[in-house]
């Protein structure tokens, strides 16, 4: 009889732990604090008397985003199912927040700085947002951040999206990314595998990898049209094939301070390339191009092209020019 009573007894404490959450404070909305304690979602409400505008200058609006900007908050933070957006520098400068979980909130739009300055923050996982636009400075200057989980509705990153963040070193970037633009993955100094080769990405804006100190390897798509500025200063790349890809533009200083670059193969449809395109490129020596010699001469070159760099000899499709 007691061991009946006794099993009832369990039975009710583990039906009011499941009902009030109670025993396990894993998945509930708020804040898990790295010293064990909690603080729920609507204990968290700060009133906001200023509000951001797009490029993240105050306006004189009410903020209609719950904002953490500037706080100290320390540990996991896991937002409410119904959360659907995080907007402009919602937690810019948590220094000690080390996590977001959104669990099965529907996120669809993902505003500017959002985690700008999170230092402390290891990893993301935006896999199963509606995110199709990470706007600019979103991880800027998060130090700690390792990896990140990007969906398959994405297709822009805005500029200096990942700036700075040198403990990342693997990303995902889905199909559907059509545009990285300037800055994005500045001084990503841990990133050594890039692989775009499966997106629709048409453009590189300007320094989107450059300061990548550690980047060894590079997959580019097809689809590609535009190299910018820098976009691989400093990059230890050994070889980089971009003959069949669309690029008609190599721009200033694109492969800049690439030291170890031996080789590249560029495309018959290429038109220009700008000044100090190869600068300080120390080992490359020879320049593999699939167009003819006819077609070589035809391209407009900087008479700086090739400053700094021992570029002596272009192989084409008919035969070898000695510059």
């Amino acid at each position: 009889m007691k061991r009946k009573i006794l099993t009832m007894i369990t039975i009710g404490c583990i039906f009011l732990m499941l009902l009030t959450g109670c025993g396990n404070s894993s998945g509930k909305a708020g804040l898990h604090q790295s010293d064990g304690s909690f603080i729920s979602w609507n204990d968290l409400n700060i009133d906001v008397e200023t509000n951001y505008d797009n490029y993240g200058y105050k306006t004189e609006e009410k903020s209609p985003y719950k904002v953490f900007t500037d706080n100290d908050y320390d540990g996991e933070l896991v937002l409410p199912n119904d959360i659907t957006e995080i907007g402009i520098n919602t937690f810019r400068n948590c220094t000690s927040l080390t996590g977001v979980d959104l669990g099965k909130s529907q996120i669809t739009s993902l505003g500017w700085s959002a985690f700008d300055g999170c230092t402390s923050l290891t990893s993301i996982d935006l896999s199963k947002t509606q995110i199709t636009s990470i706007e600019g400075f979103a991880f800027n200057g998060c130090t700690s951040l390792t990896s990140v989980a990007l969906p398959d509705t994405l297709t822009r990153i805005s500029e200096d999206a990942f700036n700075g963040c040198r403990s990342l070193t693997s990303i995902n970037f889905p199909d559907t990314l059509t545009i990285i633009t300037k800055n994005d993955f500045y001084d990503c100094s841990s990133l050594t595998s890039v692989d775009i080769s499966k997106t629709e990405i048409v453009s590189l804006g300007d320094s989107s990898f450059g300061g990548c100190t550690s980047l060894t390897s590079i997959e580019l798509p097809d689809t590609l049209n535009y190299i910018g500025e820098n976009a691989f200063y400093g990059c230890p790349l050994t070889s980089i094939d971009i003959s069949n890809t669309q690029i008609k533009t190599i721009g200033i200083m694109a492969f800049r301070n690439c030291k170890s670059l031996t080789s590249i193969d560029l495309p018959d449809i290429l038109t220009s390339i700008k000044s100090s395109a190869f600068d300080k490129c120390e080992s490359l020596t020879n320049i593999n191009y699939a167009g003819t010699m006819e077609e070589w001469d035809a391209i407009d070159k900087d008479e700086n092209w090739r400053r700094g760099s021992s570029i002596e000899t272009v192989t084409c499709s008919d035969g070898v020019i000695n510059l």
